[in-house]
């Protein structure tokens, strides 16, 4: 939350404070949100960010998901643990993001204690579990059991939208340099009413910038304070899942560069937009998608199965296959074409690993596939092969810099 949003909320409850709503009211308010599909990312802007789909949304969704998330929380408040003053985890509280694969909001809302309560919610459903169903929101109830800073969410019952129920994964792991967690497909979910539990310390993996000398710094504009801007060269560290990953970033205050601190996510744009080329996606891979959308997901071991999968996989073609290492570790550089025509996905985005964001029909991309011990990395480069010749320049001397850290 920004300073700018933190006073607009503030004055809308000042203005709103004395007002006892209706019967029915608030029930209406949340079904109109949940039934109201949300402006695809790629459709709010003319440059396509795929690194920031999951944290940027606009002040009506995100008044919309305070809506809901205040709302569940008071439904659940007596199953979630009362009416402690601080947080007894981490992970107690609601959490919200935006769905990459189709922009709906979604919910997280965990109870006290170390095996808490968990209910989780998508405002606007689009999977083969709700197509049936008049109302779209997809909700899941089931329990949780915390070890260390990895809550592990189960559920049951399986989740939907009413007609059909299907297993829901929830694997959610805690950063404290962000305050953020990332789950299972590494999408980045924050609190939603912004406020940091005394419970925090600081830890590693944290999302520095480091100034290479004094006469050149590296700046972190306000408001967005997940966002490290570089005015100038200088390192980038983030997490990825279980792995930390650090890069030389380009910067200057004419083209200034910058980084997610809460998941490793890194573009030649400025802070107070998000928006811009040279793009480095970064996530790790459990599945693969070979039918582009026509058919089930595959589920991958090893790197080795990964890079079969992509190689064979419907709806692209690939240009071009190398053996490469990133960081010290042996992978394969893909050069690939998504076909620039109709498919059953949504918003024709092929989801091609589910490590990183869907691919545009049509669109290029360069895709890492790097083993490191066992874990498949994956970096996206969406739209290498159209960037001008210095831009890729720059983005190889990103990657060329790397190190992992696992």
């Amino acid at each position: 939350m920004n300073d700018r949003f933190a006073a607009q909320l503030r004055q809308h409850l000042l203005e709103t404070g004395d007002d006892r709503p209706a019967d029915g009211q608030l029930a209406s308010i949340i079904d109109g949100v949940a039934a109201t599909k949300q402006r695809h990312p790629l459709a709010a802007r003319l440059t396509w960010d795929p690194g920031r789909v999951g944290l940027v949304a606009s002040a009506g969704v995100r008044y919309g998901l305070i809506v809901v998330a205040l709302a569940l929380a008071t439904v659940t408040g007596a199953s979630l643990g009362g009416g402690a003053v601080q947080p007894s985890t981490v992970f107690e509280g609601t959490w919200i993001t935006i769905d990459p694969w189709d922009g709906s909001g979604m919910t997280l809302v965990v109870g006290r204690g170390p095996t808490p309560a968990v209910y989780f919610e998508d405002g606007y459903a689009t999977g083969a579990a709700c197509v049936t169903d008049a109302v779209k929101r997809f909700t899941a109830r089931g329990t949780g059991e915390i070890s260390d800073e990895r809550l592990m969410a189960t559920f049951p019952d399986g989740g939907g939208c009413g007609s059909v129920t299907v297993r829901v994964p929830g694997i959610y792991d805690y950063h404290r340099s962000g305050d953020v967690l990332t789950d299972q497909d590494g999408v980045v979910w924050t609190r939603a009413l912004a406020g940091q539990p005394e419970t925090q310390a600081s830890d590693a993996p944290a999302s520095t910038a480091v100034e290479p000398d004094e006469a050149a710094p590296v700046t972190t504009p306000r408001p967005d304070p997940d966002c490290i801007q570089f005015d100038a060269p200088g390192t980038y560290t983030a997490p990825v899942r279980s792995l930390s990953l650090t890069v030389a970033v380009p910067g200057t205050v004419a083209d200034p560069w910058n980084g997610n601190r809460g998941a490793f996510s890194v573009m030649r744009a400025a802070c107070t937009d998000w928006s811009g080329f040279g793009g480095i996606d970064a996530g790790v891979v459990s599945r693969v998608d070979t039918t582009a959308c026509a058919g089930g997901t595959v589920e991958v071991q090893t790197t080795a199965d990964v890079i079969a999968a992509v190689s064979v996989a419907n709806g692209i073609d690939v240009i071009e296959q190398t053996d490469v290492a990133v960081g010290g570790y042996a992978g394969t550089r893909f050069d690939i074409r998504v076909h620039d025509a109709a498919n059953p996905c949504p918003d024709l985005q092929i989801p091609l690993v589910d490590g990183v964001n869907p691919i545009d029909a049509g669109l290029g991309i360069r895709l890492f596939l790097v083993d490191v011990g066992g874990t498949t990395l994956a970096l996206g480069l969406y739209g290498y092969p159209d960037w001008d010749p210095a831009l890729r320049t720059d983005v190889d001397g990103v990657i060329a810099s790397m190190r992992i850290d696992t």
